[in-house]
């Protein structure tokens, strides 16, 4: 999907216009996330490289929803995550997105 000429590159603009958001859920805490953490990184350095790889397509970034330690949160917490992300499934996108 992402090939060079179909993507990117010359006359690679298939993806140009999309959208790309990431919904992510994690097994360690946020706590986990940084640099002194057990991950070594945030969030938002994991997800740089895919922020890239979408400009470089010309797809518009959007930020990503994290869930972190999705299996040991409250049956509500992961109600209200997935009610947002529901929300945002039907939500009209900016930019004249469908």
């Amino acid at each position: 999907m992402l090939s060079r000429g179909f993507a990117n590159g010359v006359d690679g603009n298939a993806l140009e216009g999309k959208y790309w958001r990431s919904v992510v859920t994690t097994g360690e805490p946020e706590t986990a996330y940084h640099q002194d953490g057990l991950n070594r990184y945030t969030m938002a350095d994991i997800m740089r490289l895919f922020e890239l790889i979408a400009q470089m397509c010309r797809i518009y970034w959007m930020t990503p929803m994290c869930a972190y330690w999705a299996r040991r949160q409250p049956k509500e917490v992961m109600r209200h995550f997935a009610r947002a992300y529901g929300e945002w499934l039907t939500a009209l996108l900016p930019n004249g997105g469908l």
